[in-house]
Parts: structure tokens; C-alpha cells; sequence
């Protein structure tokens, strides 16, 4: 899992930008929306269980 700083600074907005940027490349857009909801938390023991087809 991709794991930045929680810096904020101009440098880190253009690392986003060329992260993103690679994701969009080698990801679909429904691809990475799964791997965001499996990753991101919903609190109280609630898990995520999105998968990409």
C-alpha cells in the first residue's frame, strides 16, 4: 500500500500528481476504487469486502 507523509509541501502535491497519474495508467478506475475500499476503514469493526471484477 502506498504510504505518504502528512506533510505540505509543493513537492509532495507533485508526487501525488505523478502517483496518481501511474495509477490511472496501469489501474481502471474501478480497480482502484476497490483497492481504496478495501483499505480505508469504516469504524466499529466494519470491514470493506469490494471486489474488482
Amino acid at each position: 500500500m502506498l504510504s505518504l507523509t502528512r506533510e505540505r509541501t509543493i513537492t509532495r502535491k507533485v508526487y501525488e500528481i505523478l502517483l496518481s497519474c501511474q495509477l490511472e495508467h496501469l489501474l481502471t478506475k474501478d480497480e482502484i476504487l476497490a483497492l481504496y475500499l478495501n483499505g480505508v476503514s469504516f469504524g466499529s469493526g466494519i470491514e470493506s469486502n469490494s471486489r474488482s471484477q
